[in-house]
C-alpha cells in the first residue's frame, strides 16, 4: 500500500499516569504518513501494553483530537490523563 510507504517523525509527550505507565516523559517515534489517531492509539498500546488498561486523551498540537483524525507532519502528540471537574 502506497499510504504506508512513507514515514514521518512525531514527538510524543506523556503526562500523569500515562508517563508513569510508559516510564517516559517524551520520545520521538516514526509513524507512517496519513496515520490517524485511531491507528496511533493502536500502535502506542502495542508498544506499551500497560496503556490498554488506562483511560487517556490524545492531543495533537495542544488540541484534543477526534477519532480517525489524520496526524499532520512535524507535530507534537500528547497523551493526557482524563480531565476532571468543570
Amino acid at each position: 500500500m502506497e499510504r504506508y510507504d512513507k514515514h514521518m517523525t512525531v514527538k510524543v509527550l506523556y503526562f500523569g499516569m500515562v508517563s508513569e505507565a510508559t516510564q517516559k516523559k517524551e520520545e520521538t517515534l516514526s509513524i507512517h504518513t496519513q496515520c490517524t489517531t485511531t491507528e496511533f492509539d493502536q500502535l502506542i498500546k502495542e508498544k506499551y501494553t500497560t496503556l490498554k488498561q488506562l483511560p487517556y486523551n490524545i492531543a495533537i498540537d495542544q488540541q484534543i483530537s477526534v477519532t480517525d483524525q489524520v496526524i499532520p507532519p512535524n507535530t507534537d502528540i500528547a497523551l493526557l490523563p482524563p480531565f476532571a471537574g468543570g
